[in-house]
Formats: structure tokens, C-alpha cells, sequence
């Protein structure tokens, strides 16, 4: 005979995780069944509570007797790591609220450079502006009214339209 270890449902419906396992033809020792908690919730097993299933298969023709490994091992005295899953959850919600934390920064950050970038830019479109209404008057420094209303009205109007246009510009990458 053989035999086959399975998980209850029971359990398996509290997130244990149980491989599963064979027992040899033979075998006359203690079973030993790693098992894990997937859960995020402690669980208790108590000594009797039903784990496992086993099924035990007849074989056809008779099995070659068990053979011990040269070394057994042994799971009282091996330094045994264990996997602490409700630990684990809570150090991964830890560093998922510090990435959280740092992605708000990145976006603040990304938000002061464009508020500095649109600053720059009025400021250049300012100066353009005045650049150019003061390139008429020192070229053509005889203009007499109406004319030199005219460049300054026209200087102002181009400087409107220009922060206008980036206002604009930049209200249309926002919104991407």
C-alpha cells in the first residue's frame, strides 16, 4: 500500500496551504506536514483537530521495502525558519504607505516645477514684450502721437496675447 495526504477544505477555506504528500509503501514513522498561513489572520490548531486526509492505494504488485535515508532529518533539532505571514503583511502595508508617501511628494514636486516653468515663461514673454516695444521706440525715436501709442498699445497687446497662448498651452498639458 501507499498512501496520499490532502488538505480538509475546511482548512484550505482558512488560506492553510498543505502541499500535499505521499507516504512510500513501507513507511513506519511519524509524519511530519509542513503547512502554511496564507491568511493575514492568526489561526489555531488544536491538538485532534482533523487536518489532513488520507488515502491509502492498494498497489498491484508488491513494493520493495523502505529505505531509510542515510541521514534523517530532524525537525525538533534543525533550526526550523518559520514564516511569519501576519509580520510579513504588516512590514509590506508599512512600505506600501511609505511608497505612498514619497509618490505624493514626486507629485508635489512635479507640480512646483511646472508652477516654476509657467513663472519663467511669463516672465520671458514679459520681457519679449517690452524687448520689443523698446527696440521701436530707440529705432524710430521721432514718433510722435498717435504712432507712439500705437507701438506701446500694440507691444501690450502682443505680451496679452502671448501669456494668453501659454495659459492656454499649459491648461491643455494638464489636462493629459
Amino acid at each position: 500500500m501507499k498512501g496520499r495526504l490532502s488538505l480538509r477544505a475546511f482548512h484550505a477555506k482558512r488560506l492553510i496551504f498543505f502541499a500535499g504528500g505521499i507516504i512510500d509503501p513501507g513507511y513506519d514513522d511519524y509524519l511530519f506536514l509542513p503547512i502554511v498561513n496564507l491568511g493575514d489572520v492568526p489561526i489555531e490548531l488544536k491538538y485532534g483537530d482533523a487536518l489532513v486526509t488520507a488515502e491509502f492505494i492498494e498497489l498491484d504488485k508488491a513494493a520493495r521495502s523502505y529505505k531509510r535515508p542515510a541521514v534523517t532529518p530532524n525537525p525538533t533539532t534543525e533550526n526550523i525558519v518559520l514564516l511569519d505571514r501576519v509580520k510579513l503583511s504588516k512590514e509590506v502595508r508599512a512600505h506600501d504607505e511609505i511608497i505612498q508617501k514619497i509618490l505624493k511628494r514626486l507629485e508635489s514636486n512635479e507640480l512646483m516645477t511646472n508652477a516654476s516653468q509657467r513663472i519663467l515663461d511669463f516672465v520671458v514673454l514679459a520681457a519679449v514684450a517690452a524687448g520689443s516695444i523698446a527696440a521701436v521706440i530707440i529705432l524710430v525715436p521721432n514718433l510722435q502721437p498717435p504712432w507712439n501709442y500705437i507701438v506701446v498699445f500694440t507691444g501690450i497687446i502682443a505680451g496679452i496675447l502671448s501669456i494668453w497662448f501659454l495659459i492656454r498651452s499649459t491648461h491643455r498639458q494638464s489636462q493629459k
